[in-house]
């Protein structure tokens, strides 16, 4: 289960009703005071992270007077079935608790005490409306009245029964988006199952306070602690069951002893069984000095330096582990403290751990070197719009203002007055193929180390990529585009407006439908362990197959990788391993020869 959308009002300085969505990776950014914390601190009192705990001060000063304090949310990747009676199963979508877009939708009222709703698109006749809050005993009645033969339910399963009427209905349901109470014994049970299924929630804030129970460097053994308990739910689950039966027996006969020599007392005593077992208060693990002295009292660069990698160490075990639970990572200015080369290695890291299905990562700072590493579609502004906070997604039309803001510079390696050539690429992942691909082709250029020439990607793109793609664009240099043909040609229009500009520039399709296809199925198979290559190259004809073959999709659908990183490894290991025999092979090797070939024509004339 991952976080879609977060709503908050009433609370600090959100006062008017205020949305966020989330991405895999989400880096909110903005001045300081803007209020950029104040949503990571939102879901950890909505999903009860431990640690901010909701206290007066945090109703926003200038709402009206009875106001109160509204968190919200919404979650995608549901799981496909709950369990709600016993051992039977359920789902979300039976139980018609997901709202108009399909996700689970939440909100919490902090009164005198929280008050939860569900936001669902609901049955809301009136025989069906109100079947979630039913005992088992009224839902029976309910299923009589209406007429539902017996024989369609199992009677003693509240879910089995609103599932037969509402499959069974005589009449037409009519749904509309509704608030349901969870104020009621079922409804606190339907809630309590979902509940088990919310991700886990780890803030880690840039200030801590000097002590060695909570600093940053506890922090993230103890929630490996609860990571690791939750993966072991079912071992320790037994382990509470065995013991609760032997004391169960124990108890039963100590009463049946006292029963002999007090009736009257032991009457009055049974054994009293905790519902949930504070299984992470058990373990309390600490990293300390050879010295004896505790890392939180080291410099705030090492304490931090120690965060970094405990997140490099979560990608790294998130990869190799087949057990995993839903995690959400969120960093404040994770910067802190660092030096340049470990920001760069943190945020590679967390853009890793990013793309584990089973995790989230949501990050603030102030950093533009930072921030510049990130796509512009993963980037939350948080600003004053005619004196209102509001929360925009990050986009072209606001990219100029979200680079002043941060005082992002375009990415040059070179100086303007060298550059004789640009060459544009759809993504960062076609950047990184063609650079390596061009060191197995026998062309005199150097794509790295030729300071004429300079290669950026044109589409999705990373916030330094959008900067510098808008200040080369005035500079007028000739520039060489390479667009995957696709399927449809989407791309041909493009081509020839470059074309026909007369100054010098080239565009050019892919004759395979995506740059993915220049990698041999050889090299496909071995960089991600494939037991069975996608494709036969024995077979007559395999090449052309090969090149209008989704290869992104084949991988995806045999390793359940997420696009981004198949087109990372493929860009990277893939291409690195390839060599003018593979090319040669794929029979793709004259037209790599024939773009590069273009890009000296542009460098020496």
């Amino acid at each position: 289960m991952k976080i879609e959308k977060l709503v908050i009002e009433n609370f600090r300085n959100y006062k008017k009703l205020t949305e966020i969505r989330f991405d895999d990776l989400t880096t909110i950014i903005g001045k300081n005071d803007a209020g950029k914390s104040t949503i990571l601190e939102a879901l950890d009192i909505f999903l009860e992270g431990g640690v901010i705990k909701l206290d007066k001060s945090d109703l926003c000063n200038s709402s009206v007077e009875g106001s109160c304090v509204m968190i919200g949310a919404s979650f995608r990747d549901l799981p496909e079935k709950i369990i709600i009676d016993s051992d039977v199963e359920t789902s979300l979508v039976d139980e018609k608790l997901l709202n108009v877009d399909g996700f689970l939708e939440i909100r919490k009222t902090y009164k005198s005490k929280i008050q939860i709703q569900l936001c669902a698109n609901h049955p809301i006749n009136e025989d069906l409306y109100d079947l979630l809050s039913l005992k088992i005993g009224d839902l029976k009645k309910r299923a009589e009245q209406i007429g539902i033969d017996k024989s369609l339910y199992k009677a003693n399963v509240s879910s089995d029964i609103r599932r037969a009427i509402r499959e069974n209905y005589p009449h037409e349901i009519i749904y509309s988006e509704v608030l349901i109470d969870i104020d009621k014994e079922d409804t606190k049970k339907i809630y309590e199952a979902i509940s088990n299924y919310f991700p886990l929630y780890a803030l880690f804030q840039s200030d801590r306070k000097n002590q060695d129970k909570d600093s940053e460097i506890q922090d993230p053994m103890k929630f490996a602690t609860k990571q690791v308990l939750k993966e072991m739910s079912a071992k320790l689950n037994d382990i509470k069951d065995e013991v609760e039966k032997k004391l169960q027996d124990i108890a039963g006969i100590t009463l049946s002893k006292l029963k002999e020599m007090n009736p009257e007392v032991a009457s009055h005593l049974k054994l009293e069984i905790p519902k949930e077992l504070k299984w992470d208060s058990v373990f309390n693990f600490n990293l300390i000095s050879d010295d004896g002295i505790p890392l939180n009292k080291r410099g705030s660069g090492v304490r931090r330096l120690v965060l970094i990698n405990f997140f490099r160490a979560e990608a790294e075990r998130k990869r190799k582990s087949a057990q995993q639970v839903d995690v959400i990572y969120a960093i404040e200015e994770p910067e802190t403290a660092q030096h340049p080369d470990w920001q760069i290695k943190l945020i590679e890291a967390l853009q890793e751990l990013s793309s584990d299905n089973n995790s989230q990562v949501i990050l603030t700072t102030h950093s533009p070197a930072l921030a510049g590493m990130i796509e512009l579609d993963n980037i939350r502004f948080v600003h004053k719009k005619e004196g209102v906070l509001c929360i925009d997604n990050g986009n072209k039309d606001n990219v100029e203002l979200i680079a002043k803001t941060l005082g992002v510079l375009p990415a040059l390696p070179i100086k303007p007055d060298q550059l004789k050539a640009i060459v544009c690429m759809e993504g960062p992942t076609d950047v990184d193929f063609l650079i390596n691909i061009s060191s197995h082709i026998n062309v005199p250029i150097d794509l790295i180390n030729d300071n004429r020439v300079i290669i950026i990607p044109l589409g999705g793109s990373i916030l330094a990529y959008w900067v510098t793609n808008n200040y080369l664009r005035k500079l007028g240099i000739p520039e060489f585009h390479i667009y995957d043909r696709d399927k449809d040609y989407k791309y041909q229009k493009n081509c020839d407006e470059v074309n026909a500009r007369g100054d010098g520039s080239y565009a050019t399709l892919t004759k395979s439908i995506e740059i993915e296809n220049y990698i041999h199925p050889d090299v496909v198979k071995n960089i991600f362990s494939l037991e069975n290559p996608l494709i036969n190259t024995r077979e007559e004809g395999w090449h052309n197959s090969w090149m209008d073959m989704d290869i992104v999709s084949e991988v995806k659908r045999v390793k359940s990788f997420k696009e981004t990183r198949i087109k990372s490894y493929l860009s990277d290991h893939g291409a690195k391993q390839m060599s003018n025999e593979l090319l040669k092979a794929l029979g793709v090797s004259e037209e790599i020869t024939e773009w590069l070939t273009k890009i000296k024509h542009i460098l020496d004339n």
